[in-house]
């Protein structure tokens, strides 16, 4: 019973602010999963789909998010695709995570192998007065800018990005083993146009 509440907590308040703070202003519509651009090849209690537009003056991109609610996790994905002349600078999962408003106190940040063709990271935080312990992954792809048009890198058209929540926390999952993750990342799916 613990462990549901927890996933209901963690479910609660990553509801109420976006998996990352560049998707933190857009209003979300809900529409229907099925064709959607984010799927998850799964059976799970509760999967939601949605879409939305961030335009920051000539800035634009389109999102589609996924929100993957199970016994054992939970799992947000926000798909983001640029339009125009829009690019996404790449940034890794412990920068992503610095942004984030959902998250305080993050504590025992650890990279881990890339995991699907994402770079993924694990680590514990305060999340509305209790420690979660979660991973983030991130995967860019599309066409680039050049190297020099950001001082990281260069930019893609779209990035996919996440977090991943178990029920336990990653470490009661497997310590120091990935499967699961490597599973849960491998069931969720991105249709391309």
């Amino acid at each position: 019973m613990r462990a549901a509440s927890l996933l209901g907590l963690i479910v609660a308040c990553l509801l109420a602010v976006n998996a990352t703070a560049s998707a933190a202003s857009v209003d979300y519509t809900p529409v229907s999963c099925d064709g959607f651009v984010l799927d998850y090849l799964g059976s799970v209690q509760q999967k939601k789909c949605a879409t939305g537009e961030d335009i920051r003056g000539q800035v634009t991109s389109k999102l589609s998010q996924i929100e993957i609610t199970d016994r054992l996790f939970y799992l947000i994905a926000n798909y983001h695709e640029g339009e125009y002349r829009t690019y996404f600078p790449s940034h890794t999962p412990r920068q992503l995570l610095g942004w984030s408003k959902s998250f305080s106190q993050i504590s025992n940040w650890r990279s881990l192998p890339d995991s699907q063709g994402f770079s993924v990271g694990k680590f514990n935080a305060m999340l509305d007065g209790k420690t979660v312990s979660c991973a983030i992954f991130v995967r860019y792809a599309g066409n680039t800018t050049s190297h020099a048009e950001y001082p990281d890198g260069p930019g893609y058209k779209t990035v996919l990005e996440g977090y991943y929540c178990p029920t336990g926390g990653l470490d009661a999952v497997a310590p120091g083993n990935n499967a699961a993750l490597d599973d849960v990342l491998g069931k969720l799916q991105l249709s391309q146009p």
